[in-house]
């Protein structure tokens, strides 16, 4: 009897290099700091800094949160769709990098405003803003694990290395802000340049 062997060739892709796994995992600190100074100082700098009432400062969030269960899916199917010689995420990544940056100081800027109302719609639109942009550059950046790793294991392992930057970056950032902000204090400045 004749043993058959097939030569089937390996489809699955090499295996990523750690130094390329430290780089994707790093990708994430900026986001996850940004969600951390956003969960928990956030509701502490619009009534005690902005001087927005809590409860109006509860409907800015409310409708900025909905606004985020709505684009979600929306930047998905764009980010699914775009067609790019960079490919279908990478866009979104260098284009959104910047204007992620200046939303964030969009969110910590305390308008000179002395109506709720102007400062409710400051702070509804800053917290859109940044939130749909933060959703540009989440999104796509979420969806390249699969795309660099086509394997159960090297998607794990991949996801692994993000979330320990993502866990570093949040506990380096709930200790350091309060750092941030006392030393702004003992150097004279205000506590919306703290903030900010």
């Amino acid at each position: 009897m004749e043993s058959t062997t097939t030569n089937q060739p390996n489809l699955s892709r090499p295996r990523i290099p750690r130094w390329m796994k430290i780089i994707y995992g790093t990708g994430d600190w900026g986001r996850a700091s940004f969600n951390t100074l956003r969960q928990i100082f956030y509701a502490i700098f619009l009534t005690d800094v902005v001087g927005l009432d809590p409860r109006l400062a509860s409907i800015a969030a409310l409708v900025a949160i909905i606004w985020d269960a709505i684009n979600d899916p929306l930047v998905g199917a764009l980010s699914d769709n775009v067609r790019t010689r960079w490919g279908r995420r990478r866009p979104f990544l260098l284009v959104f990098s910047i204007p992620f940056a200046l939303a964030f100081v969009l969110m910590w800027w305390a308008p000179p405003w002395q109506t709720q109302i102007m400062l409710t719609l400051h702070v509804t639109l800053a917290f859109i803003v940044s939130d749909t942009i933060q959703t540009l550059i989440t999104v796509p950046y979420l969806s390249l694990t699969p795309e660099l790793a086509s394997e159960y294991d090297e998607r794990t392992s991949l996801t692994s290395f993000r979330m320990f930057f993502n866990l570093l970056a949040s506990l380096v950032t709930a200790v350091a802000a309060p750092s941030i902000i006392d030393a702004a204090l003992k150097a004279g400045l205000s506590t919306q340049q703290g903030y900010l």
